[in-house]
């Protein structure tokens, strides 16, 4: 048998950072810690790139027609992701491996936990 805390770092690696801890470990406060930031983040920028989308569907909508350069000077022009975004970008793989290392060195079945020592 597996232990608890390999399912939940592979839960947590694989699907979504926290979801090892809420489904395996049966720690909710840990797993919201890592998810819920990891949703704001992963929705932040999924709006920020549907305004830069946006912007160049309406100049096809416009008729324009758009090349590669087009495209790539609309990104760089837009603002719409700023440093947010950019704390966005870092926080995902912060969250990914705080996640799964959370769940491999505080399972139940480890040594590290603070509530067995």
């Amino acid at each position: 048998m597996m232990p608890e805390s390999i399912k939940a770092a592979l839960l947590s690696g694989l699907i979504f950072p926290g979801l090892g801890q809420l489904v395996f470990l049966k720690r909710r406060a840990r797993g919201c810690l890592f998810l819920l930031p990891t949703l704001a983040a992963t929705f932040y920028l999924a709006y920020a790139i549907s305004l830069t989308a946006d912007s160049l569907l309406q100049q096809v909508d416009a008729g324009r027609m758009l090349n590669a350069q087009m495209v790539i000077t609309a990104i760089a022009k837009s603002n719409s992701g700023g440093p947010l975004a950019t704390m966005a970008i870092l926080l995902l793989p912060l969250a990914w491996i705080g996640s799964i290392l959370d769940a491999l060195l505080f399972g139940e079945d480890h040594r590290l936990d603070p509530k067995k020592s």
